[in-house]
């Protein structure tokens, strides 16, 4: 009876692993789980979801918003993925200001070196807190700034205030807000968005309808199409290229956006997907402030 025990045990096993196997295989990305050094000594979880087969791809940066970790990030990071790009997740410290620099420092650097990562096409995609500290880091570092910086549900400029580091922001920006979003005004994003494209920078703002801050999902998905102007794959603000823009609206805090060459090499094609619940997009453009 023991041995006879033992034996179904064994092929218990067997089968779950077996299992495990099989699901993996069928799974269409690769999950690649890893901890960075950073240069203060401390350390930062990451997570990066790569379509299968894994080649090179244009890359998005998620820093989710206050309260979210990497663990609860898994279903925007794979709507991410699902479009054929490569999305990194990270774990910053949401408590200390000062440390994201360090850890978003070190992620770069990471991306930076690996195969799978198309190192000219890099979105940086920020909501709420992530939002505003990658804008943050983009200002401190202008030689690091991303080949697009998305802002979901950002802090925006406060009326009053004045950001004379705006200046230094020489990326495209896509600003992406609720119009009832409780935390963060629209007004004060419409107000950034304003100064930056009165600095020369290519802008667009795009506003979820019926839509708190936190984009809960309810409903359905909506799609627009816009058009979208953008810096050629040079990277020179002086040539731009008119390139279809495509918006879609499904799902929590994730906006997937990718540069993509296009056909004659000098321009880009700019792929969006915004979250929203119960989420209608409506254009602004030109910008003006509130």
């Amino acid at each position: 009876m023991q041995r006879r025990n033992l034996i179904w045990g064994v092929l218990a096993v067997l089968l779950f692993l077996g299992a495990l196997f099989w699901a993996r295989e069928q799974d269409p990305f690769s999950r690649k789980w890893f901890t960075l050094k950073t240069a203060d000594h401390g350390f930062l979880k990451c997570v990066a979801v790569l379509p299968k087969p894994v080649r090179q791809y244009p890359v998005i940066i998620y820093a989710h918003g206050f309260h979210d970790t990497l663990m609860n990030d898994g279903s925007d990071l794979r709507q991410m993925a699902e479009m054929g790009l490569a999305v990194v997740g990270l774990e910053y410290e949401q408590t200390n200001d000062t440390a994201f620099a360090p850890q978003f420092e070190a992620l770069l650097q990471y991306v930076g070196r690996q195969k799978w990562a198309d190192t000219n096409a890099v979105v940086w995609l920020g909501f709420s807190m992530g939002a505003n500290r990658t804008l943050d880091f983009a200002l401190q570092h202008p030689q690091q700034q991303p080949r697009l910086l998305v802002q979901l549900s950002g802090a925006g400029l406060p009326e009053g205030q004045t950001n004379s580091r705006l200046e230094s922001l020489r990326c495209p920006v896509l600003f992406i807000h609720a119009d009832h979003d409780e935390v963060f005004p629209l007004a004060n994003t419409k107000r950034q968005a304003a100064i930056l494209q009165t600095n020369g920078l290519p802008v667009e703002m795009k506003v979820l309808s019926n839509v708190p801050h936190g984009m809960v999902p309810e409903h359905g998905v909506v799609f627009s199409r816009h058009r979208r102007i953008l810096p050629d794959a040079s990277g020179r603000q002086g040539r731009l290229a008119e390139l279809p823009f495509h918006c879609a609206v499904a799902g929590r805090s994730a906006a997937l956006l990718a540069f993509l060459p296009a056909g004659d090499g000098l321009g880009c094609r700019m792929v969006c997907m915004v979250t929203a619940s119960k989420g209608r997009v409506r254009r602004e453009d030109p910008v003006e402030p509130g």
